[in-house]
């Protein structure tokens, strides 16, 4: 009993897991700062997200070999995405591309942390300011549960199957630094980016930002939004509007990746899944502008 855990967790896990601990204990002595050639790289939120990933991808890995490879994933999307639905997109197609014919798996467990993403931002919105819930809940709540639906489906139609880390590149090296370390970087630039951009050019220049943010996380623009609409230093329809087309690239962005690493099976699973909550989030949209100065 006391070494059950030997059945499931090896040597080479436990050495992971303290590179992990020690690589978010170095988030201590880097600067949350904008710095480097125009200011645009930021060392902590560069570090930040590529740490984010390879968390993930090795929760993902833990909790495939104790819960079983269908469990497992479902388990990594529903727990990922409370944190961030990009990363958990990025760990799961990085298997999938492995396991092609357990894509419905994969995309279940990708979906699950997508919809998490629409449940998160209604979290947000509703802590900052309850008066715009009932604005953005047919856009959010709408996507959240129609994309639920389809990611219960996914994952009542797949079959349970078995990973052989041994077969699976992805899996042999569940931290995932140089995947991780890619994308974190290309997020460091997009912020940077954004942060150079962010001026007061009026509506456009909020639409603008919006997209830009969307294409690497939602979180930080519907915090923003929400805050100077309930300050009243943004107009309401503008706010949500901006939170709307976030949220809109970014699940754009996260198909776009999902083809690029896990390939056509997975993708096309998660275009269905795409095609489901934009058109959804489109109606909320239209419905929303109809009530709201």
């Amino acid at each position: 009993m006391i070494n059950w855990y030997k059945k499931y967790i090896t040597q080479e896990d436990i050495r992971s897991l303290f590179l992990l601990i020690t690589g978010f204990f170095v988030l201590y002595f880097l600067p949350d700062t904008m710095m480097g050639p125009y200011t645009l790289f930021n060392p902590y939120k560069t570090w930040f997200m590529v740490m984010i990933i390879s968390g993930i991808s090795f929760t993902g890995y833990v909790a495939i070999r104790v819960l079983g490879s269908k469990n497992g994933i479902l388990m990594t999307g529903a727990l990922g995405g409370l944190i961030s639905s990009t990363a958990v997109s990025i760990s799961l197609s990085g298997i999938a591309k492995s396991h092609r014919q357990q894509s419905k798996s994969f995309a279940a467990g990708i979906v699950m942390a997508c919809t998490l993403m629409f449940a998160r931002v209604l979290l947000e919105v509703t802590v900052l300011d309850v008066s715009l819930l009932g604005r953005l809940l047919p856009a959010f709540g709408g996507a959240a549960l129609l994309g639920g639906l389809y990611g219960v489906y996914l994952y009542r139609d797949s079959e349970h199957f078995t990973i052989d880390p041994k077969k699976t590149e992805y899996m042999q090296h569940p931290l995932q630094i140089s995947t991780s370390l890619k994308f974190g970087l290309l997020f460091g630039l997009i912020y940077g980016v954004i942060k150079v951009v962010s001026v007061n050019y009026g509506d456009i220049g909020v639409y603008v930002v919006s997209c830009l943010s969307g294409i690497t996380d939602v979180d930080a623009i519907t915090l923003s939004l929400s805050t100077m609409a309930h300050d009243e230093t943004l107009v309401i329809k503008v706010a949500l509007l901006g939170i709307a087309l976030a949220s809109a690239v970014n699940t754009v962005v996260k198909t776009i990746m999902v083809y690029w690493i896990g390939g056509m099976e997975v993708g096309n699973l998660m275009l269905r899944y795409s095609l489901i909550v934009l058109i959804t989030m489109g109606v909320g949209v239209w419905s929303m502008s109809l009530f709201t100065s």
